[in-house]
């Protein structure tokens, strides 16, 4: 290869900057007073008010699960796998159209022991009762007649309520 290439090399020189080149488009016209200016009147609109905790909220199902201690991630990770599969399919049974975890929602890290984890219902329509009946039956699981059974390595409790997120 050529090392002494004559294009392509970029060095510094001194700048010259170029004389100041006024460019007057109007033709040597005069221009009209009110150019930049509104020609049209300004009305001032009356104060609106609105509420912004009035918004529309979707119900929501959020499990606070009791974590045992000394558990891997793996298996943890596993056991959220198969909370998720349990409770989409209770969602699903009670004729819903199934559960989206919510990640904006959820605890990413454990904090003594405790994750909150959160589920949006992909149909809102009738939700919030499918979610009470959920919502007591998972709170009911340790009971032997229960139609829900949550036993994992992981999670040694788990705890149920509905919430209203924003639509």
């Amino acid at each position: 290869m050529n090392e002494e290439r004559k294009y392509g090399r970029t060095d510094f020189s001194p700048v010259a900057p170029l004389p100041e080149m006024p460019i007057d488009l109007a033709d040597y016209r005069t221009l009209p007073p009110t150019l930049g200016k509104t020609e049209t009147p300004v009305h001032v609109l009356r104060e609106c008010v609105f509420d912004v905790h009035a918004a529309k909220q979707t119900p929501a199902l959020q499990l606070k699960l009791h974590l045992r201690s000394g558990i891997s991630a793996t298996v943890l990770a596993l056991d959220l796998f198969g909370l998720y599969g349990a409770v989409n399919q209770l969602e699903l049974s009670h004729r819903g159209a199934g559960l989206i975890p919510d990640r904006s929602l959820c605890d990413t890290v454990p904090s003594n022991g405790l994750v909150r984890v959160t589920f949006r219902p992909a149909q809102p329509d009738g939700a919030a009762e499918r979610l009470e009946e959920i919502v007591r039956e998972i709170n009911a699981a340790s009971d032997s007649e229960s139609r829900i059974t949550l036993q994992f390595q992981s999670i040694e409790r788990c705890e149920a309520k509905m919430v209203g997120i924003a639509a």
